[in-house]
């Protein structure tokens, strides 16, 4: 599932309003600036081009609120948690990943995404579930 988050890339909770992108885009454009990182530079502008367009955004909108709905349907934990499938545990799951994620989601959304990081994490940070889960998914994405 590759799906570019540009509110993530803006540093935004998803679906906020064309300005707060507007704005951030400005934000971090100087800071990035200052720091040369053309690389950070190219995804920012991207950011902004898709964000910061009134044709363009609701389209967008949509295509993400599919991605996050096909995540979820799919239980994929991997995708809920944004690490790499077959990540081990001690690579990438921490609590402080349980608060990133939160972070991103819009306040309306939150006891949903609460519930689905929760277990997703639960899932993955036991070792035991964690390689029955793998093992399935392995299975149902077709990975040998």
């Amino acid at each position: 599932m590759n799906f570019t988050n540009y509110y993530r890339t803006l540093g935004l909770p998803d679906f906020s309003p064309m300005e707060m992108a507007i704005q951030s885009f400005e934000y971090n454009y100087k800071a990035l600036l200052e720091m040369d990182d053309t690389v950070a530079l190219e995804a920012l502008k991207l950011a902004n081009n898709i964000l910061g367009d009134p044709e363009i955004k609701p389209g967008y909108d949509l295509a993400l609120q599919d991605h996050l709905n096909l995540i979820r349907s799919s239980l994929n934990y991997y995708a809920i948690l944004n690490i790499p499938d077959f990540t081990e545990v001690q690579d990438e799951i921490y609590d402080g990943r349980f608060y990133e994620v939160m972070r991103f989601q819009p306040p309306e959304d939150h006891v949903e995404a609460l519930a689905y990081v929760a277990v997703a994490y639960e899932v993955l940070s036991d070792l035991e579930k964690k390689e029955k889960y793998d093992a399935e998914l392995r299975i149902r994405v077709g990975y040998h």
